[in-house]
């Protein structure tokens, strides 16, 4: 293709590089702090150390760390580590705090590297000549770009123009421990200290507030301005408000340092102490606290700050480096309050109130998220409970391994045993028909019908069952009873007679049926160990993973209001649009898509028990008994990510060498192997992150690179190529626009038209000096051509002349023979006249001798 048009659309898809954000998932302040996911980074995976102090999110979306190991930036994916050992600007590993300018330039202060600069890929120090070589670890940004800072060394100032300019004060402000600066609306600059109170420079002059003139505490780790100018002190003793003319402990409880001070989109407070941190709801100061008892990694924590994306961000002091997130599941664990961990079953009493229960036979209430005990019956207590069913009368019947207990709404206990007569005392599930028929499924001898009337059926093995072991019991539009068997396959009871089995033999890719469900169209769904799949009007279609299924042993089938299926498995749950499948069913498709959710969605433990029952709830919600708890999902509240992840090719590596970037990257002539990597900076789930690149000139299409985030070209040949690489984040939402770069790939100079040029003059210089040559041979040629012909012509002048001489004598020779041949001729004819006359003479005598 035209190489012109090709830089031309380059250069229209590189400067469109700014893109509206919306936020998504901040955290949901009506959850409770240990409902949200913590994850944790340090030396154990990759951080490269554990001694954080601060933590900032630049513009371009890059997380930036200081610690005692040097500048750490993160992407979500890797860390990139600036020390002393590959940076021989930096003098030291000690960085302090972190700030950017508005040119998005990152600026660090430090100990004995004095003020340092990140830009365009590069470290650049500042005040080492001035002798500013220390800088505490506070530092402030203004509008117009003036850093403020502090030093041992000098003491406070304002970094302008490339110039420090040192603050006057009537004390020696370089014995001073300046902890953070701030800036209100008013433009009043805030100086925090250690030990020496609160320092405001307005005007052009600093003045002092400490505890003897009504400030709590002269030992300032944090200020805080919020969306209304409050301000808001981290002291060694608590957070407190400065209303305007006093201070005041927002909470009593929080008695320890506060190193840090941020707020939400909703408004609350999140607090970083050295005890763990905090959330206070600034109207009501209901606060709540996180640690390393309900789920912090670290409990000190230097620093802390929300991501684009909702995120919240911990600096743990040699603890490394926490995220907080929210997810679309909320998870009800041992963490949050519940007696056992492998929830056996759920059932809900009312509206956002569940009944849960154990293999340990205990039982728990979860109301409006809160987690407390629930005692059923003393004599249930130690019992395995498989399963729980409310009936339309509100009973409750507790399916335990122990036999079956059927509990009034007055708390009258009925048990069904074998010593009450009962066919087993392992209990699996219980199920309510439409007409009000309790079926009881059994581990060892198969279903028992209890009818109004207390009246029982027993449908085993000996009368029909395909198995012993009941693992799910339903009913159809037509008012038959669908018992899921672990050997047997599915069992349909008709007018209590089994009349019809699907199992392998009929078709199914397994006997055993985990769960089934029958949906409004009279479409019985089925969870069966190996598939899923569909009976309509008595004929399977068949699930794979060949066409669509992530996990290919669903546990269980449930549809939510919007028409989708979701699916336990062992991975997590699956979610598919039933349409899709029932264009299988119709076969007018092939193949479905499917979606996974597991924790990275949020779920605490993705793994779901596999004997046991999901429940879709009257609010619509869904909930999944997990191996380590419940995850509940809203399918109508999904959060979707919004945020379109910001692009940056971070690297051009050529012949294993890192290469210059530049808006024309020109590369020199001979290189072979080109590798690019590049990033995307949506943090929240950056392993979900998908790329698609292409390098026009080469590649004719986008190619999919899904996770990976660098690719390599060889042996390209020269020109002008752009590479382009877009991506998207977790929830699937593009950046059309991405990045790119411009590369000119030099040609050797055998490869250039000055080259071909010379080549073809050389040629026509050869041509043109061998005509010449073969020209002056030709001459040469010809005149000894023309001396040998002159040379020849005399000799055969000569020759001619010798030959007409000899012609000449031949010619007189010739007569003389002709007059000797006309005398000889004449000689010979008297001769012949002689020779006949004597002959005539001889004949006569002769005659006469004949006639005697």
């Amino acid at each position: 293709m035209n190489r012109i048009l090709v830089v031309i659309i380059a250069l229209l898809f590189s400067t469109s590089n700014l893109i509206s954000q919306s936020n998504s998932y901040h955290l949901n302040p009506e959850k409770n702090l240990n409902q949200y996911l913590v994850e944790h980074w340090s030396t154990d995976n990759s951080l490269p150390t554990n001694s954080i102090l601060h933590i900032y999110q630049s513009s371009k979306g890059y997380i930036w760390i200081s610690s005692y190991g040097g500048i750490i930036r993160f992407d979500g994916h890797k860390f990139v580590n600036f020390n002393k050992k590959n940076t021989p600007v930096l003098q030291s590993d000690n960085i302090g705090r972190i700030a950017e300018d508005k040119q998005g330039n990152i600026w660090f202060t430090s100990q004995e590297s004095g003020l340092i600069k990140y830009s365009k890929n590069k470290l650049e120090v500042f005040g080492i000549e001035e002798g500013i070589k220390n800088l505490y670890r506070a530092i402030y940004i203004g509008d117009n770009n003036k850093i403020w800072l502090a030093s041992p060394d000098k003491g406070w100032m304002y970094f302008e123009n490339n110039k420090f300019n040192i603050l006057e004060y009537d004390k020696d402000l370089s014995k001073i421990e300046v902890r953070c600066i701030n800036k209100n609306n008013s433009g009043k600059i805030y100086f925090g200290t250690l030990g020496d109170g609160l320092f405001i420079y307005n005007n052009g002059k600093l003045s002092n507030i400490n505890s003897k003139n009504g400030l709590p505490s002269d030992w300032i780790y944090s200020i805080y301005f919020d969306r209304n100018d409050q301000m808001y002190l981290g002291t060694a003793t608590g957070i407190y408000l400065y209303d305007g003319n006093s201070y005041k402990k927002l909470n009593s409880a929080i008695n320890s340092t506060v190193n840090a001070i941020t707020e939400d989109n909703y408004g609350n407070l999140w607090i970083a102490s050295v005890i763990g941190l905090y959330r206070i709801n600034k109207k009501t100061l209901k606060t709540d606290q996180l640690t390393t008892e309900n789920g912090l990694h670290h409990n000190f924590i230097n620093d802390l700050t929300f991501d684009f994306e909702g995120d919240l961000w911990l600096a743990n002091y040699k603890g490394g480096v926490s995220r907080i997130k929210d997810g679309k599941f909320t998870n009800y664990t041992q963490k949050t309050g519940l007696n056992g961990k492998v929830v056996n079953a759920i059932c809900e009493l009312s509206e956002n109130k569940y009944l849960l229960a154990f293999d340990n036979g205990m039982l728990n209430i979860i109301d409006h998220d809160i987690s407390k005990p629930f005692f059923a019956s003393p004599n249930i207590e130690g019992k395995r409970v498989r399963h729980i069913l409310k009936d339309s009368k509100n009973n409750l019947w507790f399916s335990t391994y122990s036999g079956l207990l059927k509990l009034t709404a007055k708390n009258a206990e009925t048990w069904y045993t074998s010593k009450s007569g009962f066919p087993d005392t392992k209990i699996r599930v219980s199920f309510e028909d439409s007409k009000g028929n309790i079926w009881v499924g059994t581990r060892n001898n198969g279903v028992v019908k209890i009818m109004p009337n207390k009246q029982k059926i027993h449908i085993n093995t000996n009368n029909g069952l395909s198995a012993s072991l009941v693992m799910c019991i339903d009913e159809d539009k037509n008012g038959n009873i669908l018992v899921g068997t672990n050997e047997g396959g599915l069992n349909i009871i008709e007018k209590d007679k089994v009349t019809k089995v699907f199992d392998e033999n009929a078709g199914l890719a397994s006997n055993v049926v985990f769960n089934t469900y029958n949906d409004q169209n009279n479409i019985t769904w089925l969870a069966v160990n190996g598939e899923l799949c569909a009976i309509k009007d008595n004929k399977i279609t068949h699930f794979t993973l060949a066409n669509g299924l992530i996990d290919d042993s669903p546990y269980d089938i449930i549809e939510d209001n919007s028409g989708n299926l979701w699916m336990p498995c062992s991975k997590g749950i699956m979610k598919i649009k039933k349409a899709e499948l029932l264009n299988i069913i119709n076969k007018t498709a092939d193949n479905f898509s499917c979606k996974l959710y597991n924790s990275n969605d949020g779920m605490y433990q993705a793994e779901c028990n596999p004997t046991s029952q999901s429940l879709f709830a009257t609010d619509g919600s869904l909930l999944f008994p997990t191996i380590e708890g419940v995850a509940k999902i809203h399918p109508y509240y999904l959060t979707v990510n919004k945020y379109i992840p910001p692009v940056i090719i971070e690297n051009l590596i050529i012949d294993g060498e890192n290469f210059p970037i530049a808006s024309i990257t020109k590369i020199p002539s001979g290189k072979k192997r080109f590798t690019f990597e590049y990033t995307a900076l949506s943090l929240h789930e950056p392993e979900r992150v998908r790329f698609k690149y292409r390098l026009q000139g080469f590649d004719n299409n986008w190619v999919e690179a899904g996770n990976s985030r660098s690719i390599s070209y060889t042996n390209l040949s020269p020109g002008n190529y752009v590479f382009q690489v877009i991506a998207c984040n977790n929830d699937g939402i593009w950046n059309e626009k991405g990045e790119s770069m411009i590369l000119n790939i030099r040609p050797k100079f055998v490869q250039t038209k000055s080259f071909y040029a010379i080549l073809s003059l050389i040629a026509f210089l050869l041509i043109y000096s061998f005509y010449q040559f073969r020209l002056i041979q030709l001459k040469k040629q010809r005149k000894l051509l023309e001396q040998k012909v002159h040379i020849r012509t005399a000799e055969l002048n000569a020759k001619n002349q010798e030959l007409e001489e000899q012609k000449a004598e031949t010619l007189a020779q010739s007569e003389k023979l002709k007059e000797q041949k006309t005398e000889l001729e004449k000689a010979n004819t008297a001769k012949d006249k002689m020779f006949s006359v004597i002959a005539h003479d001889l004949r006569s005598p002769m005659g006469n001798f004949n006639l005697n």
